[in-house]
C-alpha cells in the first residue's frame, strides 16, 4: 500500500529555515539558498521490481509530492531513490502501474510527464515517516542568464555532495515592471532581480515580499499583480 491521502496544509517541499538571500550577487553566486523539509515522508517496505530486476531495494527512503494525472485530479505520486548520494541522483516515481526516472531535479520533483511507453512495476510499498537521505538537504539558485529570456539554475545538496544540477528557463516578459527586472516567487516571498548597472554579470536583488521557513522550495515565475 501506498497513502493517497493529500493534505492541502502540507507544503510537500519546503525550507527548513528562513531561506540565505543575496541582495547583490555575481553571475555564479547563489541569490536563494536554503535547506529543504518535506512533508511527506516515509520509506519503501518491499522491493519496486520490474520483472524480476530490483529498481528500488525495501528500506530505499521515499517522499510524496501531489501531481496532476492525465484525467485532471491530483494524486500523491510517491518518488524513492535507490542509491545512496552520489552525483546525478536518480530517482524513481511510482506512478499508476507504471515508473518513471529523473536524474535532473530529483529532490525538488513538482512535475511528472509519464512517456506513452513505461515499465510496469510489482511492490513499491511504502510506510510514512521521515524523508531523509542520512545528510541535510539543500538547495540553491543562481542566474545564468537575464533578459529578454532568463535562465536560472538550480543546485541540489545532500551534505558536502552536490546530486542534482538544472536550469530552468524564463520567456519573454509579458507583464514588466521596473526596467528589466524579472520577478520570482521562492519560498512564500518574491524577489525580484535586476542586472547591477555597475558591474558586468552582476545582479541587485530586491525583496518585494518577505521569505520565511515553510514556504515553497521550488521556483517559479511571478508575475507583479502577485504583489500589489
Amino acid at each position: 500500500m501506498r497513502p493517497t491521502a493529500i493534505d492541502r496544509s502540507i507544503m510537500p517541499v519546503a525550507f527548513a529555515d528562513a531561506p540565505v538571500v543575496r541582495e547583490r550577487f555575481a553571475r555564479d553566486e547563489p541569490f536563494v539558498e536554503g535547506y529543504l523539509t518535506y512533508g511527506y515522508g516515509g520509506r519503501v517496505t518491499t522491493d519496486v521490481r520490474v520483472g524480476k530486476r530490483v529498481v528500488v531495494p525495501a528500506g530505499s527512503p521515499a517522499y510524496g509530492i501531489p501531481m496532476i494525472s492525465r484525467v485532471g485530479e491530483p494524486q500523491l505520486v510517491w518518488c524513492a531513490f535507490p542509491t545512496p548520494p552520489k552525483p546525478n541522483l536518480e530517482v524513481v516515481c511510482l506512478t499508476g502501474s507504471v515508473i518513471t526516472r529523473s536524474g535532473n531535479n530529483s529532490l525538488l520533483t513538482g512535475a511528472l510527464i509519464t512517456p506513452n511507453i513505461a515499465p510496469t512495476f510489482s511492490g513499491g510499498a511504502i510506510e510514512p515517516g521521515p524523508f531523509t537521505m542520512g545528510a541535510p538537504i539543500r538547495v540553491a539558485y543562481r542566474v545564468q542568464n537575464l533578459g529578454r529570456i532568463s535562465r536560472i539554475v538550480g543546485e541540489a545538496w545532500v551534505g558536502d555532495v552536490k546530486v542534482n544540477e538544472w536550469a530552468q528557463n524564463f520567456g519573454t516578459i509579458t507583464h514588466p515592471t521596473e526596467g528589466d527586472e524579472r520577478l520570482f516567487a521562492i519560498g512564500g516571498g518574491i524577489v525580484g532581480i535586476r542586472p547591477d548597472p555597475d558591474a558586468k554579470d552582476h545582479y541587485i536583488l530586491r525583496i518585494a515580499a518577505p521569505l520565511r521557513a515553510g514556504g515553497n522550495a521550488i521556483l517559479s515565475e511571478s508575475r507583479p499583480a502577485a504583489v500589489r
